[in-house]
């Protein structure tokens, strides 16, 4: 493995099924978010998870000596399974040689000196104490990281190249390896659970060409609306994060490929663009870029449906005893963002029997 394998968009290099991660490590820069992926991805997998600084540190902000730091990883070390969080360049090789797996938050600087801010005030669960201000020296440690640190990173992972690697260049990245593995967990229980056509896609039609090119953003399994569309004659093409998804979806005769839509790029514009019940899974600081993606794919007057939610906000939640991530925008803030669009229809809430209570269905014309 080499350089040219840090790219953004995780799942060109991957595999995404992870069915043999038993022994994982979280590795990256302070303030890349290692302790929440961690967190997240134990909700998925429900492999005991621990956090190194608390192996190391006491809640007086002392540390325990080195001989006790080691024995404690030791005992984890020959544990059956485990996920273990954070760097500690020193034992990193040792547990590089126990794992299967291994997830690096590569990220920017600037990203993760914000990461650490943003945490200042806060209870974690991955030390054991709360952070009140700034620490000049450690926000020195996270700027001289990429020089000093991630080349030692970059020169285990190439040793150790048989291990599965995962490189995730920004949050995005990180986020869509989770949700792409919960539904992926969950493709089964989605494909019975699915409903017949929702109405405001039926409706949506009247403004689509006949003919015309849609683009089905987060598609699924291809079904119901993919599937609604070909049947009506439409030239689709979908897009999700999910392999397993997009496997299914392959069943039909439209365009179906695994892809974050935020990563996303075509030659093509589309007629209609449909984002039902995707967006919110993109990341908090990535939901103002949607709006912009989506104009440059419309030809001129064409169509988006999109629902989402109204206030701004990030949180979790579960669908089929599998945990995913959620994001938006308040409503003022959506507004601000669609204002190159015509907002043709706004329903908040929408409510019909086929599609259920949504916070907000838009239909906008570029």
């Amino acid at each position: 493995m080499d350089e040219k394998h840090t790219i953004s968009v995780f799942f060109v290099i991957i595999k995404l099924e992870g069915d043999d991660m038993q022994k994982v490590l979280i590795i990256g820069c302070p303030g890349s978010g290692k302790s929440t992926f961690a967190r997240k991805l134990h909700e998925q997998i429900d492999i005991p998870l621990y956090h190194l600084d608390n192996l190391f540190w006491n809640a007086d902000k002392t540390t325990v000596s080195n001989e006790v730091f080691r024995n404690r990883l030791d005992t984890i070390l020959q544990q059956p399974s485990w996920i273990i969080d954070g760097n500690y360049a020193s034992t990193m090789e040792w547990r590089i040689q126990h794992c299967d797996t291994i997830f690096f938050l590569d990220y920017p600087t600037e990203v993760c000196i914000e990461g650490v801010r943003s945490r200042k005030g806060k209870k974690r669960s991955d030390i054991p104490w709360i952070e009140e201000e700034d620490d000049e020296e450690f926000l020195q440690f996270i700027k001289d990281f990429s020089e000093k640190r991630r080349p030692q990173i970059i020169e285990l992972l190439q040793k150790y190249s048989h291990k599965d690697i995962y490189i995730f260049k920004s949050r995005s990245d990180a986020n869509c390896y989770l949700c792409s593995k919960a539904y992926n967990l969950i493709y089964v229980d989605w494909a019975n659970y699915r409903k017949p056509i929702n109405t405001c896609v039926q409706n949506f039609c009247r403004y689509i060409p006949k003919g015309g090119r849609v683009l089905d953003v987060g598609c699924g399994n291809g079904y119901p609306i993919s599937k609604y569309l070909i049947d009506n004659g439409y030239q689709v093409t979908g897009i999700d994060i999910s392999e397993k998804m997009i496997s299914e979806a392959k069943r039909l005769s439209g365009e179906f490929s695994v892809c974050d839509f935020m990563e996303y790029a075509s030659d093509t514009k589309f007629d209609a663009i449909i984002a039902f019940d995707s967006l919110w899974h993109i990341p908090l600081e990535l939901q103002k870029e949607i709006y912009n993606k989506m104009y440059s794919l419309l030809v001129d007057g064409g169509y988006c449906l999109f629902t989402h939610g109204i206030h701004h906000s990030e949180v979790s939640g579960k669908m089929f005893d599998q945990t995913f991530y959620y994001s938006s925008l308040d409503i003022d803030e959506v507004k601000s963002c669609i204002s190159d669009f015509t907002i043709i229809e706004e329903f908040h809430p929408y409510v019909e029997e086929t599609t259920g209570d949504r916070e907000l269905l838009m239909i906008i014309k570029k």
